[in-house]
């Protein structure tokens, strides 16, 4: 979810504000409707994204879970799941934040994005 996305809307209902843009480690896939990060042990792989602050987090959360698929507590039954990454921030610095990682093992039609950011996959 990311401002110009398709699925920015959840977040402008949030009231979630921007903190940075940055990446974090990982990799990123097509899966034909939404974008998908796996982990990587790679250092030059990284995913493009966006960091915002969640006023009501426990609340927020719960409903940005749902919209992912994501069960905490419950890994077998998630799309994906949300974890505690480190972000390096444009400009340099890093910071902690959750990020959401797919969880099922990638169909043959998922497509690499090699540039890691999903806005400018094409």
């Amino acid at each position: 979810m990311r401002r110009g996305g398709s699925e920015s809307g959840l977040l402008r209902d949030l009231g979630a504000h921007p903190v940075a843009d940055g990446t974090i480690s990982g990799k990123l896939y097509d899966l034909g409707t939404r974008p998908a990060a796996v982990k990587s042990r790679k250092p030059a792989e990284r995913v493009r994204g966006e960091v915002y602050f969640l006023a009501k987090a426990d609340e927020d959360f719960r409903k940005v879970d749902r919209f992912m698929g994501c069960t905490p507590g419950n890994a077998a039954r998630s799309s994906f799941v949300r974890k505690v990454v480190s972000v390096t921030v444009d400009g340099g610095r890093t910071l902690e934040a959750w990020s959401y990682f797919y969880n099922r093992a990638l169909k043959k039609t998922a497509r690499p994005i090699g540039t890691g950011d999903w806005l400018g996959r094409y």
